[in-house]
């Protein structure tokens, strides 16, 4: 193949992994059950609502943050957060949210994944956000079978948004 080919195969892919991309983002995050929907997609199940986390007008009264090196759980977070307009900032790693840390105010709510890969993991993070002066810090993990009541957090939550 010449080279010319292989930059049209090359955009044509891209082009088609923009379009799926786009898709993903903009389609509402329900299906019908047996509908191939944003679930089938990305591996999720659903997004139900977690009790004890929405004002009596059912919104969100603080800003939100997901620490989760997964991309597509973040983008599912993402996603939830900007359909029910709430105030949401998501990062890859402990190291990058403390960067940050110090413009969120203290009734930011955290949620925490465990297993962050590399560097620090939720449960190290969860007790650093305590000693900067943060109280809302639930560890959003697949880990339930887990003690983590030492930490000082508010729950255990499932990976799904609260919203």
């Amino acid at each position: 193949m010449n080279s010319v080919a292989i930059v049209m195969i090359f955009t044509l892919i891209c082009f088609g992994c923009w379009l799926v991309f786009r898709k993903v983002k903009t389609q509402p995050l329900t299906s019908a059950p047996g509908d191939p929907g944003i679930y089938e997609m990305t591996g999720l199940k659903s997004f139900p609502e977690v009790p004890g986390h929405q004002s009596q007008a059912g919104e969100i009264s603080e800003p939100v943050v997901l620490v989760d090196d997964d991309f597509l759980i973040r983008m599912g977070w993402e996603t939830k957060a900007e359909q029910a307009e709430i105030e949401f900032e998501a990062f890859e790693s402990a190291e990058i949210l403390l960067e940050r840390v110090e413009k969120l105010p203290k009734s930011t709510s955290f949620y925490l994944d465990v297993d962050l890969g590399d560097g620090m993991s939720g449960t190290e993070l969860s007790g650093k956000l305590k000693a900067l002066g943060f109280h809302r810090i639930w560890l959003a993990t697949g880990y339930v079978d887990q003690d983590f009541n030492s930490l000082g957090i508010l729950g255990v939550v499932s990976k799904t948004p609260p919203f």
